[in-house]
């Protein structure tokens, strides 16, 4: 955020966006969306590697499932310290060191010999990950207005869904041309390029940092723990559908393994990309106008996709089948820009990285890592096409809770518009003094 004073040196509220130049607003966003899409196929092209490398190194289903168990706990665990230092120091040298790192353990996963050696390699990656979207979503909520903030947001996450699909046709389609080691080594290539990319970005010159307002602060955020609790239910279901749909079309429905990939793939990056778009469009058009406008196309959205997952799970033609899926996940998706919106939107400037960091942490701790376990659990007691109706009903829930939350948004907007008004002493962001 940058500080600006009055003629008599009284200090005004942060502006909303950071003095760049629009031009270099939407050059950052470029190369950090491209990152993202990088950051989701290096994550997810090992899902559809799966048979490939547990057939080479002899794995068993749980030690498959515990390399993504052990990413995601990793992943986690790492993200809070690494938010807390991007409110600190420069975030982009932050996120090229992440995206260097994690490039590099991927480009290591591939000549891995066994279990430990693949289990450490996949853990190094979820290390480098975590160091990313914290800085990257403050560093664009900073060079962009606030009134904006959803749509850029939600641009920068197609590169979440794009390279999150893609990540899983690739992993099948280079699986079985050049082999699971040779796909890790390309996947990892352009990883390298970008991270040296993102060295050179320029922190915004107009941000600055007030003495450090508490992390306790956010402990007594109301609207903050409906974004938390909502989250983590959102995350569940997200991370039980991404791990199971696949294995209930290929199971139930009888698709080839790469027709599963391809159909999936296909239509999670299309109505990921239309969801995302739209809903954040959606968002921020309402904010315009009502306070609450984001945290209602969030719980609107989820309770929509309910009935379409439902719907998916009990059609027996194909293309009817994925029809259901397109708008269970259009749907779906809508929260993906306006929920990092509506958590800048309610904390100070300076715990932006911070309070997403938390957000991260909690939603995979105790949302996707352990959601795919749970609805196996539950397919092993009754069937798969009855645990996948869990995710659909908790959407629901998910949906009332961030509608329950617009009843105090406005307050905490404006609570938080009052913090960052205070007359405290501004401290510069290390590292960003004379630039």
């Amino acid at each position: 955020m940058s500080v600006q004073r009055t003629a008599d040196n009284r200090m005004l509220p942060p502006t909303s966006h950071a003095a760049v130049s629009r031009h270099y607003a939407w050059y950052m966003l470029a190369i950090l969306t491209a990152i993202n899409f990088v950051n989701y196929v290096d994550r997810q092209v090992i899902i559809s590697l799966g048979p490939f490398i547990q057939d080479d190194l002899a794995l068993s289903n749980l030690q498959f499932g515990l390399l993504g168990t052990a990413f995601m706990l990793i992943h986690s665990l790492a993200t809070v310290p690494f938010g807390i230092l991007s409110d600190r120091w420069l975030r982009h040298k932050i996120i090229a060191l992440g995206v260097l790192f994690w490039s590099a353990a991927t480009l290591l996963s591939g000549i891995t010999t066994n279990f430990l050696s693949l289990l450490g390699a996949r853990a190094a990656v979820g290390i480098g990950e975590a160091a990313y979207a914290p800085p990257a979503n403050a560093m664009l909520s900073d060079v962009f207005p606030a009134r904006e903030r959803a749509r850029i947001l939600g641009l920068f996450n197609v590169g979440m869904f794009s390279g999150g699909a893609v990540g899983l046709i690739l992993g099948g389609i280079l699986g079985e041309l050049i082999g699971w080691r040779a796909a890790f080594f390309l996947v990892s290539l352009p990883g390298f390029l970008l991270g040296a990319l993102a060295w050179r970005l320029r922190e915004p010159t107009g941000v600055t940092l007030r003495k450090h307002t508490p992390i306790k602060v956010l402990l007594h955020n109301r609207l903050l723990f409906y974004v938390l609790v909502g989250g983590v239910i959102t995350a569940f279901s997200a991370g039980a559908l991404i791990w199971w749909m696949p294995q209930f079309v290929i199971r139930v429905r009888q698709f080839r393994p790469r027709d599963a990939g391809i159909y999936i793939g296909t239509v999670g990056v299309t109505a990921g990309l239309l969801g995302v778009i739209i809903g954040s469009y959606l968002a921020d058009w309402l904010y315009a106008r009502w306070s609450w406008g984001r945290m209602a196309t969030i719980g609107v959205g989820l309770i929509l996709s309910s009935p379409f997952v439902i719907l998916s799970l009990y059609a027996t033609n194909r293309l009817v089948l994925m029809g259901y899926f397109f708008l269970a996940i259009f749907f779906m998706v809508w929260y993906t820009g306006p929920i990092i919106a509506v958590i800048h939107d309610v904390v100070p400037p300076d715990l932006k990285a911070t309070a997403q960091a938390l957000y991260i942490f909690l939603i995979h701790l105790f949302g996707d890592t352990f959601s795919p376990a749970i609805v196996g659990q539950l397919a092993d007691m009754y069937s798969l096409q009855t645990a996948l109706l869990l995710p659909a009903i908790i959407n629901t829930v998910g949906g009332v809770i961030f509608l329950a939350g617009c009843r105090i948004i406005t307050r905490e907007i404006q609570r938080n518009r009052a913090l960052s008004a205070e007359a405290i002493e501004e401290l510069p962001r290390t590292g960003t003094l004379n630039r």
